[in-house]
């Protein structure tokens, strides 16, 4: 829209995301009218639509975290599998498979809430709270298990050619990009005043009712 005022500068290298190419963008003194305006903001800090249309992008960015998370879980197993060790599989030892169960629970407990997002997504009623917990929650998840998963390979864990070691490195920008995990709990936070600000003010206006008919009676 102001093209005199924004630029686009060289190519920036990033630790992941290697077939994506990522840009460093420059505003000089970008006047933005009242017109271009995306949202308001409420007496409490909150942004109203469309603002909250960012609640299915973070979805998104949840839903990738979990498949993700279940992509290194069958890599895993599947290395465990064959990996041998004090002559027996890596699958046969018990710490492997207490981990290997902690995080098939994570991804399924996550799961049961995402659907549940994906369903309120289709009726267009998803929440930037909602949102936000999606993606704070699913992301810290995938990161967890990737790094889980990512020890149970050992060496070869850290090794490029090896996807658990990309997707190791993959799940850290998760919590990054879309708004960062401290984005979303400012976000959660703030939800939960504004509930918290709401069930008072409807109990003072039933109250201050209650207290009128009272008065009226007499």
């Amino acid at each position: 829209v102001f093209p005199q005022a924004f630029f686009v500068g060289s190519r920036v290298a990033a630790l992941v995301l290697v077939d994506v190419q990522l840009v460093a963008a420059q505003d000089d003194d970008l006047f933005t009218p009242v017109t271009a305006d995306v949202g308001h903001v409420q007496p409490i800090g909150l942004f109203r639509n469309p603002l909250d249309e960012l609640a299915r992008e973070r979805l998104g960015i949840a839903i990738e975290a979990i498949g993700s998370a279940e992509g290194a879980l069958e890599k895993t197993l599947e290395y465990v599998t064959e990996r041998r060790a004090f002559n027996k599989a890596l699958a046969e030892f018990q710490n492997t498979q207490f981990k290997l169960a902690d995080c098939a629970a994570e991804v399924q407990v996550f799961q049961s809430y995402i659907d549940h997002c994906i369903e309120l997504q289709s009726k267009r009623e998803l929440s930037a709270v909602q949102g936000s917990i999606a993606k704070l929650k699913a992301t810290e998840m995938y990161a967890k298990v990737v790094d889980e998963c990512l020890q149970l390979f050992g060496g070869y864990g850290y090794i490029w050619e090896y996807d658990i070691a990309r997707n190791y490195a993959a799940s850290r920008v998760t919590r990054i990009y879309g708004g960062t995990s401290e984005i979303m709990k400012l976000i959660i936070s703030r939800g939960l005043f504004r509930e918290f600000y709401l069930a008072n003010k409807q109990k003072q206006q039933s109250e201050n009712g209650s207290r009128s008919a009272v008065q009226v009676q007499k």
